[in-house]
């Protein structure tokens, strides 16, 4: 959370700080659906997008070379499923419509989707930060 605050990332950093409150009122959809805006604002901020839903932004992030760090392969792959998980967490249980059967999320998957966002914010932010230091770093061999 401080990272956020420090760099600049003021509506993650709100997005992320309101899921943790919502997790204090027991708000489980709302916490997961919080923590997801806060690493799709993350990303946007690091790609400075205004718009794209997650899948476009994670491409991005991968095709702008914060990723390339390891070769292109694994990149994909860690970009569509590490990277990816909070979105599934996000749309099979608090982001769409959940039909005629009310769904009831126990409060780990909030937590899981907190633990989720803090981490995926801090590698977003952290690769971002490496980008910035070594803005013309030789990437690996693909």
């Amino acid at each position: 959370e401080d990272i956020l605050r420090e760099k600049g990332f003021e509506g993650a950093h709100d997005e992320f700080r309101e899921a943790r409150e919502d997790l204090s009122d027991g708000k489980t959809k709302d916490v997961i659906l919080k923590a997801f805006k806060s690493f799709e604002s993350t990303l946007k901020t690091v790609l400075n997008q205004h718009t794209g839903d997650i899948t476009d932004l994670l491409r991005m992030f991968r095709e702008r070379s914060f990723l390339d760090d390891i070769p292109e392969s694994p990149a994909k792959a860690v970009c569509k499923t590490v990277l990816g998980s909070l979105a599934t967490l996000r749309n099979e249980l608090a982001g769409h419509g959940q039909g005629n059967t009310v769904l009831e999320v126990p409060r780990h998957y909030a937590v899981l989707a907190i633990h989720l966002a803090g981490s995926l914010n801090q590698f977003v932010l952290d690769q971002y930060l490496r980008k910035q230091s070594h803005p013309t770093a030789m990437s690996p061999s693909k």
